[in-house]
């Protein structure tokens, strides 16, 4: 297992050509750990990956490659997000389903059995970031604000001031002024902490941009495990339960439904998925038994 960490070159078409240099283990979908850190073209959805594999070390001390070619299923989330037909997972988005915090789109259709609850799965699969940009006031509430400690009685004020992603990590908007005045905050330990808390959203949008790649089986072979069963994360149970054998489909899901307010991080403590993450995954089911 490994772990990817370089970045994309070439433009959106597929078919681009992307250099990936292989460093440390990496395990698969589960937290805590995992690990593939590359930076994806936007739109991709097939890529010509040449790999350049090192063994693995803790000091990810340099090493004469060998290097393999892959066909990776790749994708970024938000560059097509209005595009085509998006389904609701979560059966209570059906009227607004681009607001759903777990929605999926075909992208190939399957010819084979729907998996089931309990099948043991086989797939290929890529996971990119999504910017937080894409938030919501509803979003920013459910996802973000009720997992500050000692704050969520300002739900209400947020939603009525309409705070989505791009206010909430707007320094020159959201600072103490406007969380005294506008939301009514008079604790004033209280606004210092909400207004650091933003900060460090608007930090981690710089420090992981959209369509960084966090994790891929391309170079470690399909992915198995048991539908239902816990072993990933949310959004992928719910997706994979509704999918035919052969489909490829893409997965957008909000932090409840992917890492949390923790998100993921290998051993060492490096942060690979940041907290409160949108995730994109594409997902090709190759079996269910």
């Amino acid at each position: 297992l490994w772990t990817l960490s370089a970045f994309v070159s070439g433009t959106n078409a597929a078919g681009t050509s992307i250099n990936i240099g292989v460093s440390s283990p990496a395990t698969h979908l589960h937290a805590p750990t995992a690990f593939v850190g590359l930076n994806s073209a936007k739109g991709n959805r097939y890529a010509n990956v040449n790999t350049a594999l090192s063994p693995p070390c803790a000091a990810h001390k340099a090493a004469t490659p060998t290097k393999a070619t892959h066909t990776l299923f790749a994708g970024s989330a938000s560059s097509d997000e209005g595009d085509g037909d998006w389904n609701d997972l979560t059966g209570d988005f059906s009227d607004d389903i681009l607001s759903s915090p777990a929605k999926k789109k075909i992208l190939t259709e399957g010819s084979g059995d729907v998996a089931t609850k309990g099948s043991e799965v086989e797939i290929n699969y890529s996971g990119t970031l999504v910017s937080l940009d894409g938030w919501t006031a509803d979003d920013v509430a459910e996802c973000w604000l009720k997992n500050q400690q000692g704050l969520d009685h300002l739900v209400p004020a947020f939603l009525s001031s309409s705070i989505d992603g791009p206010k909430l990590m707007d320094e020159e908007y959201f600072n103490e002024d406007f969380v005294e005045k506008t939301l009514e905050v008079s604790n004033k330990i209280q606004r210092k902490k909400i207004v650091m808390a933003a900060k460090r959203l608007s930090k981690q949008k710089e420090e992981f941009p959209e369509g960084s790649m966090f994790d891929s089986n391309a170079d470690r072979g399909p992915y198995k495990f048991v539908l239902g069963g816990g072993k990933v994360i949310r959004g992928m149970d719910l997706l994979v339960s509704t999918m035919k054998v052969g489909e490829k489909s893409r997965l957008i899901c909000r932090a409840d439904y992917g890492y949390g307010a923790e998100g993921m991080r290998k051993m060492t403590g490096e942060v690979i998925v940041p907290p409160f993450a949108t995730l994109c995954f594409d997902i090709e089911l190759l079996s269910a038994e």
